[in-house]
C-alpha cells in the first residue's frame, strides 16, 4: 500500500491525502465567518477566495481591502483586539 492508497477512517473522521479538489472547501471553511475568527490567520487566499481582518481604525488598510474586491462581513476580536473582517469569494461576494 502506498501513501497515496493509505485512508484511516472512523464514525467521525475520514483522513486521506491531499487531493486538488480540496482547494475549493477547504478555503470556504476557512473564510467562513463562524471559522475565520478563530484560526488567527490576518489574511488568507486561495484561487479567487480572500479574507483579511485589520483594525476600525486602520482606514488605509480598510481602503486597499475595498479596491481589492473585499466587502465589509463585520466585526471580530483577534488577539485580545477589535478587529474588522472582510472577505470576497469565487462569486465575488
Amino acid at each position: 500500500m502506498t501513501c497515496d492508497e493509505l485512508v484511516i477512517a472512523t464514525e467521525r473522521l475520514h483522513l486521506r491525502r491531499w487531493q486538488d479538489d480540496d482547494v475549493e472547501p477547504l478555503a470556504r471553511i476557512l473564510l467562513h465567518p463562524d471559522v475565520a475568527p478563530w484560526i488567527g490567520a490576518v489574511g488568507a487566499t486561495v484561487d479567487d477566495v480572500a479574507s483579511a481582518l485589520t483594525t476600525p481604525d486602520n482606514n488605509a488598510s480598510r481602503r486597499v481591502m475595498v479596491k481589492c474586491g473585499l466587502e465589509l462581513r463585520g466585526t471580530t476580536s483577534w488577539k485580545g483586539s477589535t478587529h474588522v473582517w472582510y472577505a470576497r469569494d469565487a462569486t465575488g461576494s
